[in-house]
């Protein structure tokens, strides 16, 4: 297996974390991931701003043959002050209340150590629509073509298409159907918020649960007075998408981290509301939480990764078998590139084709007949 890799949000360059500090620098941010022999883990900080935010933290660990694994759902982790965060079973950080605190990361007998600072808490930044409202309803599905975002809407409701149009969504929910759907003197009970929580009859079934981080976060919006977000917001520069590139083995599993860079280059975690799909289901999936799953299928698969517009990807290698072959003679380039994606996959090529098998291929490849 090989080890995994973080690309650089500046440069689009690949940086293998193998140091035992890794710093992923660009546009202005500043992201490391801490080692200790035989365990890493991913940011080595976490920075949490609002009652609502999350941070996903990975951990790599060192295989018996001496491969990196993802082992995030395998570590165990222990809080120095358990009332200022909380972090779940997969590595998902949520705050409590503002303070600073340490996370100690164990797998295996090794130990790191992870540090998280908490501010917003008593005094949140407002809730941005385009930047916090529109991803919840992007990864809800609220705006996908089989619900509001089809062309016609949904019972009435009608929103853009994964959240293309900010204004227009922005109209729908505070004005449109004599602005019925939001209460802003008791939020709780806008209609928005019990149909998406199923409190109320929902054709589309509970989208929120209630009392979730995404519940709270648009009551918030709503309390604060449903505003829409000024035209001279900056949109984002992209995402970065940890690690792009993986390589499993039969039935092995990688936790994917998903940032949003800003218009100054700062990073955020955004992975809770982050769409994930795979274009190989038969080769790996990957669930809502991001976490991909190989199959016993060897191949290559794809998994697309959308937050806000922006769209990357996390190339999934899954060998057939564990050694590397011998490579055949190599007569132009294309060999060479060919010859490497056969080892990357453990594929054993075909013998060499004769000049009339050839000119067969190639004329039913092109034109369909000989």
């Amino acid at each position: 297996m090989t080890t995994p890799t973080f690309p650089s949000p500046l440069s689009g360059r690949f940086v293998a974390i193998g140091a035992t500090v890794c710093l992923l620098s660009g546009l202005g941010a500043n992201v490391k991931a801490v080692e200790v022999p035989g365990l890493r883990v991913y940011p080595s900080q976490v920075q949490l701003d609002s009652p609502e935010s999350s941070s996903q933290v990975l951990v790599f660990g060192r295989s018996s043959d001496g491969n990196s694994v993802d082992v995030t759902r395998q570590a165990t982790f222990q809080v120095s002050e358990a009332d200022i965060i909380q972090i779940s079973s997969i590595g998902r950080v949520i705050p409590l209340k503002e303070g600073r605190v340490e996370v100690s990361v164990n797998w295996n007998g090794k130990s790191s150590t992870v540090a998280v600072e908490v501010n917003g808490i008593s005094s949140p930044p407002a809730v941005s629509f385009h930047h916090d409202v529109i991803p919840i309803l992007s990864k809800a599905g609220c705006n996908s073509g089989g619900c509001h975002g089809k062309a016609e809407g949904q019972n009435g409701f009608k929103l853009s298409v994964f959240g293309y149009d900010p204004p227009a969504d922005h109209e729908a929910l505070v004005n449109s159907g004599r602005g019925r759907r939001v209460f802003p003197s008791a939020p709780e009970n806008s209609l928005l918020l019990r149909k998406a929580t199923a409190v109320a009859p929902h054709g589309g079934g509970r989208k929120i649960e209630p009392d979730s981080r995404w519940d709270r976060l648009l009551q918030r919006w709503i309390r604060e007075g449903m505003s829409l977000d000024p035209p001279s917001t900056k949109p984002l520069s992209g995402i970065v998408v940890e690690p792009s590139e993986v390589t499993l083995e039969e039935l092995g599993t990688q936790q994917l981290r998903v940032s949003a860079i800003d218009a100054n280059g700062a990073l955020r975690c955004v992975t809770s509301e982050t769409d994930f799909h795979s274009n190989n289901d038969a080769i790996a999936g990957v669930d809502r939480q991001g976490l991909v799953a190989a199959t016993a299928v060897p191949g290559e698969a794809a998994i697309l990764v959308r937050y806000l517009g922006h769209v990357g990807v996390c190339r999934v290698t899954r060998p057939n078998g564990s050694s590397d072959l011998s490579r055949p003679s190599e007569s132009n380039f294309i060999d060479r590139l060919v010859w490497d994606k056969l080892n990357r996959l453990h594929l054993i090529p075909s013998s060499v084709a004769d000049d009339a098998s050839f000119m067969r291929r190639a004329f039913v490849d092109t034109i369909g007949t000989l």
